[in-house]
């Protein structure tokens, strides 16, 4: 398999998990957070912390998949990391354009999935600008 044919699962929200080749589904916007939950202590502590991460993917045909997930761990054994998953597809329109609209309403509700509402509106300010004459 080369790179252009890799392939990856998402986790939707309300739908069983799609899987996508990558390649033919291109990020278009994304917004990271992390944060290190490490306190002092008097022995060296595991690590903990905590990611999330929402991502827009486009496909030629209009389509786009909005997914993301918030992974954390308290540090304390077993060291094991807990995920937060969620993603929406949304068709596109009629006339094969992808559906704005939806897209947006699908960040904000992916943000809520993954509890972080401030990556909504980073998200969507990487989000392709929209050209106006």
């Amino acid at each position: 398999m080369t790179d252009d044919d890799k392939k990856t699962e998402i986790t939707m929200s309300d739908r069983r998990p799609i899987r996508i080749v990558q390649s033919d589904w291109p990020i278009i916007a994304t917004a990271n957070r992390s944060d290190d939950l490490n306190k002092p202590r008097a022995c060296a502590p595991l690590a903990a912390g905590r990611e999330t991460r929402i991502m827009v993917r486009e496909h030629k045909d209009g389509r786009r998949v909005v997914s993301g997930v918030q992974q954390w761990s308290n540090g304390e054994p077993p060291n094991s990391w807990r995920d937060l998953k969620g993603g929406m597809l949304i068709g596109a329109q009629s006339d094969g354009k992808p559906d704005e609209d939806k897209t947006i309403h699908a960040i904000r509700y992916v943000a809520g999935v993954v509890q972080d509402y401030r990556l909504a509106d980073e998200c969507i300010a990487d989000m392709p600008a929209e050209d106006l004459s």
